[in-house]
């Protein structure tokens, strides 16, 4: 289990992630998936499910004035902590809010900064890439655990073996039956593992949208214990199972634009 998390520190400098933005946007992929997305049928109708901690309401807030400007139907709705585990508040909000026609569901932590208006893009370019779990990179200044799920060099996206639980992902409806409602697994780590073991049994593709990097503002497992946490993962994926992290960790495909890519395996150390 001491391959499961490793807690990157910041890494990067401004003058380096300003470099990542500007040759996306000298490519025009920007511009141009903007325009895709915006002219892409149907309207979605996506939940937004959070869980925030009650000492720092500012975080969550900010999330959803930001987060939910989209054309698609959207509903956000978060629970408190309340010295519960993550995964226990967001299965009482399934039961509440999980409704038969809800396209795609988004959970996401409190701690995050996100760029504005980035909500249709993001569930265009899962579309467009077929991804059934789905996350957008982290930026690289951004508290991450994997290399793998930090931004890449102009990339839009990736399809990869694995997506984290958090700070933010986006599950397909399709994936619901096998996913919905989350096991007892406290904070949640080691699930990405399982999902990763049942993607790869059933077939879905999952990815990293690198085009729509996120800033996650605090250490991973600052707010709890991570001891705890990584005993409890290692309980749930010798109960479970999980794919290891030398298969999981890997990059499948890389979408450099709107159009087709040749897939290619390059293993992601964690």
């Amino acid at each position: 289990m001491a391959q499961l998390l490793r807690r990157y520190p910041q890494r990067g400098t401004p003058i380096l992630e300003k470099a990542f933005d500007l040759r996306l946007m000298l490519s025009r992929i920007l511009s141009q998936m903007n325009r895709a997305a915006a002219l892409s049928p149907p309207t979605r109708n996506v939940l937004i499910l959070g869980v925030e901690v009650p000492s720092q309401p500012e975080f969550m807030a900010h999330l959803k004035a930001t987060l939910p400007i989209s054309r698609h139907n959207i509903e956000f709705f978060v629970k408190p902590t309340e010295g519960r585990p993550k995964f226990d508040n967001l299965n009482d909000l399934l039961v509440e809010h999980l409704k038969p026609d809800i396209d795609c569901l988004i959970i996401t932590d409190d701690d995050i900064a996100i760029p504005p208006i980035v909500l249709d893009v993001f569930i265009f370019l899962l579309e467009h890439f077929e991804f059934k779990l789905g996350q957008p990179a982290h930026k690289l200044g951004s508290y991450a655990s994997y290399l793998l799920t930090r931004r890449n060099w102009a990339t839009l996206a990736r399809q990869t073996n694995f997506v984290e639980i958090g700070p933010l992902v986006a599950l397909h409806r399709d994936t619901f039956p096998d996913l919905i409602p989350f096991p007892q697994v406290g904070m949640g780590w080691g699930l990405d593992y399982h999902w990763a073991l049942l993607a790869k049994a059933k077939g879905w593709r999952v990815g990293i949208i690198d085009a729509l990097p996120i800033q996650h503002l605090r250490p991973v497992g600052s707010g709890y214990g991570s001891n705890i946490a990584l005993i409890n993962a290692k309980r749930f994926l010798d109960a479970h199972g999980g794919l290891k992290p030398a298969a999981a960790l890997t990059t499948v495909a890389v979408h450099r634009s709107l159009g087709r890519c040749k897939p290619h395996c390059v293993s992601m150390t964690v």
